[in-house]
């Protein structure tokens, strides 16, 4: 079932493999209320829950709409302890931590609902079945425990921007610091390398190069994003906690800081329309006075998130060699 479900990754719920692998599990897609809801399966019986979306950041799965409806691929599958198996060798939900360090190496993350307590350890696994898709082999900590998943993989190079000139200083601020500290994805880093040389030498802004270097698409056709694909990989968690806002109460004592209310608190005040709702990130001059006001306030929660990050693996670590 396993081959069945990674050759299925990435395609339509009409497409004749989704429907085997549908027929298979007894189950059919819950029907969204609203064209952009996603789409479940969950066949408790079978072991396997499946994620119909349109949200891939993925060339290959561009975002379109048939019939006013956006078309939703298969993007995400969960293996549970009922999957009727075999599990993809060599991962087991039995193995230990020191097991599935052994098979997938020593390239892996660290996360958890708390952030001075690891929960969870990921490696991202690729498949030749499918090159689009990945196995995400994740280490429960408390439960000393194993888990699957086959995820659609992210590809940095999907990003183009519907209109250029809609780009905004509320990103070109974030890859501006991004470019003066190192911390941009090494290939795209490589690629840009006339540009990053003008960002340092201010002759060239962010938002200028965010225009011209990455060209996000924003799928919902209205919002320009930058995503931590294009960043570098060696500060994922940093940029997971400071874009999308996750983990932040163990860092920077609130719930939800992010770039987002550090942006918001730093202009809101001088410019008052980014009272509204979404706030028009463009009333925002593109000058690097604003630049360099953003640059502290970021790397004030960079370096707090260093001592924390550093503090919470030698934690983990301490306690999986007491076992």
């Amino acid at each position: 079932m396993f081959e069945q479900i990674v050759r299925a990754m990435g395609k339509t719920v009409d497409d004749r493999e989704v429907q085997e692998l549908l027929k298979l599990l007894g189950s059919a897609p819950g029907k969204p209320a609203k064209p952009n809801s996603d789409g479940y399966v969950v066949a408790k019986k079978r072991g396997v829950e499946l994620l119909f979306s349109s949200d891939v950041k993925n060339e290959r799965f561009p975002v379109r709409k048939v019939n006013r409806k956006q078309v939703k691929y298969l993007s995400w599958c969960w293996l549970r302890e009922r999957f009727a198996g075999p599990w993809p060798a060599p991962f087991d939900p039995a193995l230990g931590f020191a097991d599935l360090r052994g098979h997938y190496g020593e390239e892996y993350d660290l996360w958890g609902f708390e952030w001075d307590e690891v929960r969870e350890v990921r490696w991202r696994v690729p498949l030749e079945e499918n090159p689009d898709a990945r196995l995400h082999v994740t280490f429960h900590v408390e439960d000393k425990c194993a888990s699957a998943q086959v995820a659609l993989a992210e590809h940095a190079e999907y990003f183009e921007y519907l209109d250029a000139e809609q780009a905004d200083v509320f990103a070109g601020f974030f890859v501006a610091w991004c470019i003066d500290n190192g911390l941009l994805h090494p290939d795209l880093a490589a690629r840009a390398r006339d540009a990053v040389k003008a960002v340092k030498a201010r002759k060239m802004t962010g938002r200028e190069f965010v225009v011209g270097q990455i060209d996000h698409r924003a799928w919902d056709g209205k919002h320009n994003h930058v995503w931590s694909c294009d960043l570098s990989p060696d500060e994922r968690e940093f940029f997971y906690c400071y874009i999308h806002r996750v983990l932040t109460e163990g860092i920077w004592g609130k719930y939800e800081t992010g770039y987002y209310e550090d942006f918001l608190g730093l202009f809101r005040k001088r410019f008052p329309k980014l009272k509204q709702h979404p706030p028009p990130w463009s009333v925002v001059p593109d000058t690097w006075e604003h630049h360099e006001a953003m640059a502290k306030v970021i790397a004030g929660r960079y370096a707090t998130w260093q001592k924390k990050s550093k503090e919470r693996r030698k934690q983990f670590q301490s306690r999986m060699a007491r076992g």
